[in-house]
This record gives C-alpha cells, sequence and structure tokens, in this order.
C-alpha cells in the first residue's frame, strides 16, 4: 500500500494481549517512528529480521518494505509515529545547524536505548499523544515542536554512534536474510521458488515454511510487493508504458502486472499514474 496517511501527521498507542501480525505488502510514502513500550515483536525491514525489545526504536524510512510479527509473547504495547516531511514544512528551512533526517539517511532501523534516554523519549511521546488526544488550539504547531525534538535527539544518536552488525536471530534468518537480498537485486528476472530454494540448499516445501514464518510474507507475496514498489516509482517518474514498465519489473504480461498492482494498490496503474505523476 502507498498512502493509507490520509493527512501528513499522526501518532498513536497500541496494547495487545493477543498474536498478531501486521498485513502482507506493507509499504508507503511516509516515514514512521516506532517505539516499543512493552513486549517484544520480530520486525521484517526490507532484507533483515530485527529483534525489538523493550525500549527499543525502529525507524521505517519512506517506502522500505516492512512487517511486524508474533516473537513469542503475545502481550505488547507501543507507539507510533507517521509523517511526511511537508508536516514540517515552515520548520525545516530554519534548521541548519543538523539534518532532521539523517537518522533515517544512516538507515539504521533499529536503536537501542538507555533507561535515562527511554524516559526522555517516552516524555516527548506521551505528551504527543495527550496533545492529539485533546486537539486544543495550536496542538499541531506544538506537535511540530515535540516532532522535531525527537528527531534531533535520534539524528544525534545516528551522528555519534557507529553502524553495529546486528546479529542474526539464528541460522534460518541468515539464509532466509540472503535470499532476501537476492531477490531485491534480482526482482526484475525470472526465477522460480524451486531455483532459489537450491541456491540456499533448502527444499522448496521448507523454504517456504520457513521464508513466511521469517519475514511475514510468502515468497510470491514480497516478490510481486517489491516488483510494485519500483513500479510505483516509474510510474511516477518515467513515460514508460505501463507494458514497458511491466516488463521492466519482472511480469511477463502487462494484464498480470495490471491484476497485481491493483490487488496490492487498490488503484490500477493507470488511475495511479494519473493520481501521482
Amino acid at each position: 500500500m502507498d498512502s493509507g496517511l490520509k493527512k501528513d501527521f499522526d501518532i498513536e498507542y497500541l496494547k495487545e494481549h493477543k498474536s498478531i501480525n501486521m498485513p502482507s505488502q506493507h509499504f508507503h510514502d511516509y516515514f514512521e517512528i516506532y517505539y516499543q513500550l512493552s513486549g517484544q515483536r520480530y520486525y521484517f525491514i526490507d532484507d533483515r529480521v530485527y529483534y525489538v525489545k523493550e525500549g527499543d526504536i525502529v525507524l521505517i524510512n519512506s517506502y522500505a518494505l516492512h512487517k511486524t510479527a508474533y516473537a513469542g509473547t503475545p502481550n505488547y504495547s507501543r507507539i507510533l509515529i507517521y509523517f511526511r516531511k511537508s508536516f514540517l514544512d515552515g520548520f525545516l528551512q530554519n534548521i541548519n545547524d543538523i539534518d532532521l533526517f539523517y537518522c533515517f539517511e544512516k538507515k539504521i532501523n533499529i536503536i537501542s536505548i538507555n533507561l535515562s534516554s527511554q524516559s526522555y523519549v517516552e516524555g516527548i511521546l506521551f505528551k504527543m499523544l495527550d496533545e492529539n488526544k485533546k486537539r486544543e488550539s495550536g496542538y499541531l504547531s506544538i506537535s511540530k515542536i515535540y516532532l522535531i525534538e525527537l528527531l534531533i535527539f535520534l539524528s544525534r544518536y545516528a551522528l555519534n554512534s557507529p553502524v553495529k552488525d546486528i546479529r542474526y536471530h539464528n541460522i534460518m534468518h541468515k539464509k532466509i536474510s540472503e535470499a532476501v537480498q537476492f531477490i531485491n537485486a534480482n526482482y526484475n528476472k525470472t526465477f522460480s521458488l524451486k531455483e532459489i530454494s537450491q541456491m540456499f540448499n533448502i527444499s522448496p516445501f521448507y523454504f517456504c515454511r520457513i521464508f513466511k514464518k521469517v519475514t511475514g510474507f510468502t515468497f510470491i507475496e514480497y516478490l510481486n510487493a517489491i516488483r510494485i514498489k519500483h513500479a510505483q516509482l516509474l510510474l511516477k517518474e518515467s513515460d514508460q508504458s505501463i507494458t514497458e514498465i511491466a516488463q521492466k519489473v519482472g511480469f511477463e504480461s502487462g494484464t498480470h502486472f495490471s491484476r497485481v498492482f491493483k490487488n496490492i494498490m487498490h488503484i490500477s496503474p493507470l488511475k495511479y499514474r494519473k493520481k501521482y505523476k
């Protein structure tokens, strides 16, 4: 999905008491900041699966394919901020001593902070939640100020912290992450489930089972999502025909491409181009 956010900013608190997984094909044109208040989750982002625990911050860049999944404990709570750069219009041009989006550009994805920093971040988040709930005069302006404060904290962290080589949860997570990296690099080529499972010395049946367990996607769901993600950009930025774009991102026919695109985006490729180009 591309533009589920109807406005340029939102924040929500969620507490769950059951195992739940995010819907498939999840990518969009806005940023997300996810804070794990309690419990644990697996978070798949682009080509890696991360184990997210209490006090961790997850940074989701625009158009990053991502999905959260059950990590063994059904009870968890989190706070999630959604925003577009346009939400901070009028503020960004006056901030020239730090790049507020460096934390996203560095592609850290997961930030683990100490207890003192957790209290600081939670203070900002709960003030934002309170403002969003009460919606008194000036709530959007102060929400922008709180968001800028949070982005400065995160970008300072990114500037002062080396990129860590985060360990894979187990050997199967590593193999599936490598398979995903192959798919990301070769999405526009033709290859079968059998061929890719053989490359990683796993039977097709077991590959399917583990791929779904690790990423939250079936093999074909993920392949189609990556192809459609690249097709979106071509529809927006090029003058190539629908058939040419279909072939360029790996579909053998324009008809199949259009059917998959509409199934994921809930709009036809032609209407999408007219809407966003």
